[in-house]
């Protein structure tokens, strides 16, 4: 691991633990680690370079910062952190806009252009292939119900159950072994 990684893990964790709301159960600090973690596991199955592992890392750590500001549009606030932090890292403007484009892959639909968006994308979701995706799934509706979207519990495993129906892994890895496990999983 570059020393720098170090720097900047330490730093956005730090600035989450200090300006996160504690209201948010699913898109907190254990999220951010979670992603990191499993896009680093999935990279590392997709056999990708150590430079774009190193990009893939700094942008899991950055994807879901915004929510600090704005969690309507946080995957654009979370790359104005991340312009505004990593020049300090010696990161250039090229690195920079290529973390970005990273983190604007788990906006939903997602929509990856290449193997590393294609990561990222599939380790912010990648929960949904394991037992406690109807655990994270009831974290994630109480954040909405914070948010103002106005579901009935009903409504949310409805809305749930057609998304993890209608989801596509992207990498060949969770296509492989995660989508069955996906599959195990149904709301109703």
């Amino acid at each position: 691991m570059k020393p720098v990684f170090t720097e900047i893990y330490n730093e956005i964790i730090s600035y989450l633990q200090q300006n996160l709301s504690d209201k948010y159960s699913y898109h907190n600090i254990n999220h951010t680690l979670y992603v990191l973690e499993k896009a680093t596991h999935i990279a590392i199955k997709e056999k990708i370079s150590s430079d774009k592992l190193f990009l893939l890392q700094v942008a899991a750590l950055y994807h879901d910062s915004g929510f600090v500001i704005d969690p309507s549009n946080h995957e654009h606030e979370s790359c104005n952190l991340a312009r505004k932090n990593l020049p300090k890292h010696h990161f250039n403007t090229k690195e920079i806009d290529e973390i970005c484009e990273i983190i604007m892959v788990t906006k939903l639909p997602q929509s990856p252009k290449n193997i590393v968006e294609a990561i990222l994308a599939d380790a912010d979701l990648y929960y949904l292939s394991t037992k406690e995706s109807p655990e994270l799934s009831m974290k994630l509706y109480q954040e909405w119900q914070i948010n103002q979207h106005d579901l009935t519990p009903k409504q949310w495993v409805e809305i749930s159950d057609s998304f993890i129906k209608n989801h596509q892994f992207h990498t060949n890895y969770c296509k492989k072994y995660r989508t069955r496990l996906k599959l195990k999983y149904n709301f109703k």
